[in-house]
């Protein structure tokens, strides 16, 4: 456990160096659109993408180091650029729907603010009917 948090301090420090527009010790702010997204009803083992909105409400360059997921179910995806202040961003994430039924699950946002890390949750559910088949409509 230790190995791994001093390579995660490294990686940040590194990202830093790499990157002059961000500097060790500039704290910024995140303001997302919605902490809870509800991805309505999917269709069994047909992935879907929903957009997390995000607003660099700080006075410094915002960088996201990781997104963590609660399960492999779940796939993030974000710009490595820092976002600059007032500018808005976003990170995708695709949740796999090969288990049927209801979901909710946690996506953890690392990023260079004192309030880091963040948490929204995304939840839905997933269609299935008896004979094995995709649902009939995801809208209902």
């Amino acid at each position: 456990m230790k190995t791994t948090n001093k390579l995660i301090t490294l990686l940040v420090l590194l990202l830093f160096a790499c990157n002059p527009a961000v500097k060790p010790g500039d704290l910024t702010k995140i303001g997302f659109d919605q902490l809870e997204i509800d991805m309505g009803k999917l269709e069994y083992k047909m992935p879907e993408t929903t957009e997390i909105g995000f607003l660099n409400t700080g006075e410094h360059a915002l960088v996201i180091y990781k997104v963590e997921t609660s399960c492999g179910c779940t796939a993030p995806e974000w710009s490595k650029n820092p976002v600059k202040p007032g500018e808005n961003g976003q990170i995708s994430v695709t949740y796999d729907s090969e288990f049927p039924g209801k979901f909710r699950k946690t996506i953890t946002v690392h990023y260079n603010g004192a309030s880091s890390p963040e948490k929204i949750m995304i939840k839905g559910e997933v269609n299935y009917n008896e004979e094995g088949h995709k649902g009939s409509n995801r809208n209902e």
